[in-house]
């Protein structure tokens, strides 16, 4: 009979429970299982089942951002396109030729100071 002694007092002995060997074997030396509580597995449970769960929306919540993500790409790269068909647009339309063009059509005439003044310093 094992007791613990503590400073002259007897402790109540541990709870344990010697796990039964199968029919027909030996048991093995200290198998010796500790008496748990029904709460201590039913917590083990649903807190792993609560870990899977945060796992799972953690997942899905990704893929639902990373197909945002591409669909933002796929728009930025159009307007990045498009800004620079307008770009070009822009500077086709104000190219000094294209102003010298339009205003000989409308009939206005080169001014030669104008032209030594800016064009020949």
């Amino acid at each position: 009979m094992s007791r613990y002694v503590n400073q002259g007092q007897v402790l109540p002995p541990r709870r344990t429970v010697r796990a039964r060997p199968r029919p027909g074997r030996r048991p093995t030396a200290g198998a010796v299982l500790h008496k748990r509580s029904g709460w201590s597995g039913l917590m083990w449970f649903f807190g792993l089942l609560l870990l899977g769960a945060a796992y799972i929306w953690h997942v899905l919540r990704v893929q639902v951002l990373a197909e945002e993500l591409a669909q933002i790409r796929r728009e930025h790269e159009s307007l990045q396109a498009q800004k620079a068909l307008l770009e070009h647009e822009y500077y086709r339309l104000t190219a000094p030729s294209r102003i010298y063009e339009a205003a000989n059509a409308l009939g206005l005439i080169e001014d030669l100071r104008y032209r030594e003044l800016y064009f020949e310093q």
